[in-house]
């Protein structure tokens, strides 16, 4: 297992971001389609070229990135969007992969998104 270049530690849950970009598309069509595009363009932004050791389970194709410092940078840009708690609230249901609840979703506390 290689490490994320993000953060640093050791990939645990091999799921690309390019996987979850296409997850979190297919639930951006459904509640906010104006910002599938978007999407795309904060996705690129952070993605170095996959080069490292780790395989997606899904896709197959190398990954350097672990899904938390993605789903965290997803999270943050939705913040900044001041889209709204309901919004905020299912992307935490359905894109959640701060199992210690120490970062981002602590964050979504503090914000009063979820209690």
């Amino acid at each position: 297992m290689g490490a994320c270049v993000t953060c640093g530690q050791q990939i645990t849950n091999p799921l690309c971001p390019e996987r979850l970009a296409e997850q979190m598309s297919v639930w951006l069509a459904e509640t906010k389609p104006e910002l599938m595009v978007a999407l795309n363009n904060k996705t690129e932004d952070f993605l170095n070229r996959p080069s490292g050791d780790d395989f997606c389970v899904v896709t197959g194709k190398r990954m350097d990135i672990c899904p938390y410092c993605y789903t965290e940078h997803i999270f943050d840009w939705l913040v900044s969007l001041k889209l709204g708690f309901n919004i905020l609230e299912e992307y935490l249901i359905f894109f959640h992969f701060d199992e210690g609840r120490l970062g981002y979703w602590k964050k979504a506390e503090e914000l009063g998104i979820i209690s």
